[in-house]
């Protein structure tokens, strides 16, 4: 679960529930709040009123460990314990590569 509290009484605002397993890292940008889970799974909410909009299921094959958020691109990033780094269109709801040992790409 997720808590959101107002910024400056630290009033309860919402919880946000559907992950099955641990969330191991957050990321928001001025629309949606992103969460990574061991579940394998990425949730994506609204930000602003706080409810559930989509996941994309199965993102990783291991837990997942940290996202990151390019605004300008509309493009996510998520790292994993599976050791891939994947590059989302969270607009269009689709996967766009997927890294799987380092390398140098011309993609932005």
């Amino acid at each position: 679960m997720i808590y959101i509290f107002e910024m400056f009484n630290l009033e309860p605002l919402a919880v946000l529930k559907g992950h099955t397993d641990s969330i191991n890292c957050l990321a928001m940008d001025e629309y949606y709040l992103f969460s990574g889970s061991d579940d394998l799974s990425i949730r994506i909410w609204e930000a602003k009123n706080c409810y559930y909009l989509f996941k994309i299921d199965k993102a990783h094959d291991l837990g997942i460990k940290d996202l990151i958020i390019i605004e300008e691109t509309g493009h996510l990033i998520s790292c994993a314990f599976d050791g891939k780094i994947h590059i989302w269109d969270y607009k269009e709801k689709r996967r766009e590569k997927v890294i799987l040992e380092f390398e140098i790409i011309d993609f932005f």
